[in-house]
C-alpha cells in the first residue's frame, strides 16, 4: 500500500499564484551609509526599510542585500519547473521584528503522507530571508500534521538549504539544493510510521525533553504535560513524544510584547527540537 499521495499527472502543472499579501512582504528595502556624529562609518551599510524609515539590520561591505522581491519570486519560478504537484497548494506569510525576519510557507496536499490511526501530514516547505543576518536564505523541509496544525521538524541536518548575503550567494543553486526535497519528505514520513509503533516509557519521554537546549523546570513540566495529553491519543510512542513537541513549537503562546515577533520565535523553537531528534537521547529510542 502507498501512504503518500503522489499525484504527477501529465497534465498541465497549475502556474504559481500571485498572493494577494505580497505587499506584506515585498515592502522596499535600500541600503544606505551609516553616521555617527554627523560622519559616514566606513566598512558598514544599514539596511533600511523605506516605507517606514526602520533600520533593519547593520552589516559589513561585503553584505549583499538580496530583496524578498528577488528570493520569493526565484523560488516559485522553480516551484513551476518542477516535479512537485501544486494543485491546492497554500501559502502563508509571516514578519517579524518590523519586517527583518520574512518566511513564508508552502503547503502541498497532494503529497499527503498517513501516518496511523487517520492521523496525516502534507509536505511543507518554509523559505526564510532576513535583512539583519541572524537568519541566511534557506529553505526548510518539513511537514504539516493536519490533525492538531503541527509543524513537523525534520531533524536531518541536509533538510536545511542556506546561502549567504554576500557576493557570491546564488539563488538559483540554493533552490536547486531542494529538488529532492520530495524524496527527503518520503524518507521521514516511513519514520513517522516507525516512531507509531515505538513505545517508551514515562521516564524516556522525561529524559529526552531534558535534553532539548536551554530547558528549563517550567518548560520540561510543560513538555510533559503535552505528552501525557498526546500518550492518551496516540498511545504511549515515540510519536506521541515528537507531537507533543511540536505542539510546543508550533502553538505555544508568546509573551503579548513579542507578539510580533512570533514568526521568529516559532523557527527557534523548531530548531531547538530539531536539535532534540538529532540527540542521543532520542536517536537511541528510534533506533
Amino acid at each position: 500500500m502507498n501512504n503518500v499521495i503522489q499525484l504527477n499527472k501529465p497534465s498541465t502543472k497549475p502556474a504559481v499564484p500571485v498572493y494577494s499579501d505580497a505587499a506584506s512582504i515585498y515592502f522596499p528595502v535600500a541600503l544606505q551609509d551609516v553616521h555617527v556624529n554627523g560622519r559616514a562609518v566606513d566598512g558598514y551599510r544599514a539596511v533600511v526599510r523605506e516605507d517606514s524609515g526602520e533600520i533593519l539590520g547593520i552589516h559589513g561591505n561585503g553584505y549583499k542585500l538580496v530583496p524578498n522581491r528577488e528570493v520569493f519570486p526565484a523560488f516559485e519560478d522553480a516551484l513551476s519547473r518542477s516535479e512537485l504537484n501544486l494543485s491546492g497548494m497554500t501559502v502563508a506569510d509571516a514578519v517579524s521584528h518590523g519586517g527583518a525576519k520574512t518566511a513564508r510557507t508552502y503547503r502541498f496536499p497532494e503529497h499527503r503522507c498517513f501516518i496511523d490511526k487517520g492521523d496525516s501530514a502534507d509536505l511543507q516547505l518554509r523559505v526564510v530571508n532576513s535583512y539583519d543576518g541572524s537568519m541566511a536564505f534557506s529553505c526548510l523541509v518539513g511537514g504539516f500534521r493536519l490533525l492538531c496544525s503541527n509543524g513537523m521538524v525534520i531533524g536531518q541536518s541536509f533538510a536545511q538549504s542556506y546561502g549567504r548575503h554576500t557576493r557570491g550567494l546564488d539563488i538559483s543553486g540554493m533552490i536547486i539544493k531542494m529538488e529532492n526535497a520530495l524524496l527527503l519528505y518520503l524518507d521521514q514520513s516511513s519514520q513517522w510510521r516507525r516512531w507509531a509503533g515505538r513505545e517508551i516509557g514515562h521516564e524516556d519521554a522525561s529524559r529526552v525533553f531534558s535534553k532539548i537546549p536551554g530547558m528549563n523546570e517550567r518548560l520540561h513540566k510543560k513538555l510533559m504535560a503535552y505528552w501525557h495529553k498526546e500518550r492518551q491519543m496516540l498511545g504511549p510512542t515515540l510519536w506521541a513524544l515528537y507531537n507533543a513537541a511540536t505542539y510546543w513549537s508550533t502553538h505555544e503562546d508568546v509573551r503579548r510584547s513579542s507578539s510580533g515577533n512570533r514568526q521568529a520565535i516559532v523557527l527557534q523553537r523548531e530548531q531547538r527540537v530539531r536539535s532534540m531528534i538529532n540527540g542521543p537521547a532520542f536517536s537511541k529510542l528510534a533506533a
